[in-house]
């Protein structure tokens, strides 16, 4: 993917980069840090994903089902839906 240009997105962990240290659960070494010093990690998210996907077949459509005060909003395109399941500007 990253042939065809796909750019994963960049993602600060901040004060969570050293919590590793305490918990047998937590670790950082499935993703590698961009910068040695820095937590940040590069990683795929569903973001980035869409970001390629509509750069690359931009005839492609977005759908979104939401459930609001007004019932089930269908949003089609690229805008999301926010909190209130009305589309974002």
């Amino acid at each position: 993917m990253r042939e065809a240009g796909y750019e994963p997105s960049v993602v600060n962990v901040g004060a969570w980069w050293g919590l590793s240290a305490l918990s047998p659960w937590l670790h950082n070494d499935e993703h590698p840090l961009l910068q040695p010093d820095q937590p940040r990690y590069s990683v795929s998210t569903p973001e980035s994903l869409e970001a390629f996907i509509h750069q690359r077949w931009p005839e492609a459509q977005r759908m979104e089902l939401c459930v609001g005060p007004h019932g089930v909003q269908v949003a089609r395109g690229w805008a999301a839906l926010n909190a209130r399941c009305e589309p974002q500007s």
